[in-house]
């Protein structure tokens, strides 16, 4: 018996606009045999006018002053560079941090409202998306986790829509029901390092009275033996890097796989296969069938 599986798309960096996850949306459902092409929804969450507004300017303004600073690499430069200074998470609830998570969250009740609020959820992440997704799996976990007590300090009022949100919500929007991630050029390693290792801690491991994030909670079953982390980087990606040299929770953890690959093959040339091998995994085969083999174990986990 098949059961339906939620695809929710976080881009990162180089990608702008609607609809860039489309083509991957529709390799991974001819990947999947016939029968259970029905049986997946997708949405994709768009952030980049969040910030791209602001580094656009600034590069128009050095071109008025006789610079030269547009092309590839410069742009690869500031979005990577710009994008991370940018998503910080701050005291105020207007801050760029809770802008994009609020753009998941309504992509997460849209996916709730699509009948089986229970069904397995599978995100799929690029480049800063990876580390968007991950901050979103622990403060998700730890709000939902206070007591009243902590609830009702002056420091978290701000945050009580969050509170209403998650404790009404279905286990989808609560995260529990995730049950995969695919992360592809993942740069969360470059945030951790202002951490001591022993307080690294990881989504995928309890802390205090917190349960693991991921899998969610609800998880259980075949779905639980399903379940998957499937990083993914190519060797020349800048961006992109394993996650289990970070903490022996990833590295200890079966579920998490590093999987090296060259999405941007191997004759291409030194400096645009730096830009390519962060930019086309979206297009690239191996990481639509390893998206495409998870899903289809999901759907048949019921």
């Amino acid at each position: 018996m098949a059961r339906k599986v939620a695809v929710l798309f976080v881009h990162g960096i180089r990608t702008d606009g609607q609809h860039y996850s489309t083509p991957f949306q529709n390799a991974v459902r001819r990947k999947l045999p016939k029968a259970l092409r029905g049986c997946v929804v997708f949405e994709e969450v768009v952030w980049s006018d969040v910030v791209r507004g602001k580094q656009t300017n600034y590069l128009n303004q050095l071109e008025a002053m006789g610079l030269r600073p547009k092309g590839a690499f410069r742009e690869f430069v500031i979005q990577g560079l710009g994008d991370a200074a940018a998503y910080t998470k701050g005291s105020s609830r207007a801050g760029v941090y809770y802008q994009i998570q609020d753009r998941i969250h309504a992509k997460l009740a849209l996916l709730e409202s699509q009948a089986d609020p229970e069904r397995p959820l599978v995100i799929v992440a690029h480049s800063l998306g990876c580390h968007i997704v991950s901050s979103m799996l622990w403060d998700v976990r730890k709000l939902r986790h206070l007591s009243p007590d902590q609830r009702g300090m002056e420091r978290y009022s701000s945050f009580k829509q969050d509170f209403d949100s998650f404790d009404q919500g279905t286990p989808l929007r609560r995260l529990e029901t995730i049950s995969g991630l695919i992360t592809f050029g993942n740069n969360m390693p470059i945030f951790a390092f202002s951490y001591p290792g022993a307080d690294i801690f990881t989504v995928n491991r309890p802390h205090g009275n917190m349960p693991a994030a991921f899998p969610g909670e609800r998880v259980q079953g075949a779905a639980l033996e399903a379940a998957r982390w499937i990083n993914i980087y190519s060797r020349r990606d800048p961006l992109g890097y394993p996650l289990k040299p970070l903490s022996p929770n990833y590295a200890d953890d079966d579920r998490i796989e590093d999987v090296p690959y060259p999405v941007e093959g191997i004759f291409s040339p030194p400096f645009f296969g730096m830009l390519d091998a962060h930019t086309k995994y979206w297009r690239h085969r191996y990481v639509v069938k390893r998206t495409s083999d998870l899903v289809e174990k999901l759907i048949q986990s019921a």
